[in-house]
């Protein structure tokens, strides 16, 4: 039989996924996004409750969900945050742009969660979380001398 918690979790997953997806969302601008993308996000994540305990591949199940959505929205950041720091490093070769610049399809992934030793601050748990980025992004750096890819 299974363990009551875990039944308490299963029950409550799909409204709890919903709701978590509502509110990473509202930090993100949606006009990056298609409905049917948000909508598929949710759905998929509501469908898959965390197996206890969790792992890594629940954890990258969720970061390639939620990526699919927000990826737009983090690249646009990227960008924005790129700019500044290579128009001033670069700034003989200014004005310096970039486009495209995303970031790819597939999320970052955890390999590994390592949980470190107590360091005495009471009821705080200190995790060390391996993730990898196996994604192929596209990001080209444009000055006044062409194009660097």
């Amino acid at each position: 039989s299974r363990h009551w918690f875990i039944e308490i979790v299963e029950k409550i997953w799909p409204s709890a996924s919903r709701y978590l997806c509502k509110q990473l969302l509202s930090n993100f601008d949606e006009g990056d996004t298609s409905q049917a993308k948000l909508e598929k996000m949710v759905k998929d994540m509501s469908q898959r409750p965390p197996p206890l305990p969790i792992k890594a591949d629940f954890i990258n199940f969720m970061l390639q969900q939620v990526w699919e959505v927000v990826q737009p929205s983090v690249s646009k950041a990227v960008k924005e945050m790129l700019k500044p720091k290579l128009h001033s490093a670069l700034s003989m070769v200014a004005p310096v742009d970039i486009n495209p610049c995303l970031l790819g399809d597939t999320a970052p992934q955890m390999d590994e969660i390592e949980l470190l030793e107590d360091q005495g601050l009471g009821n705080l748990m200190d995790l060390k979380l391996h993730f990898f980025w196996h994604s192929e992004p596209d990001i080209t750096v444009e000055c006044k001398l062409g194009s660097v890819a």
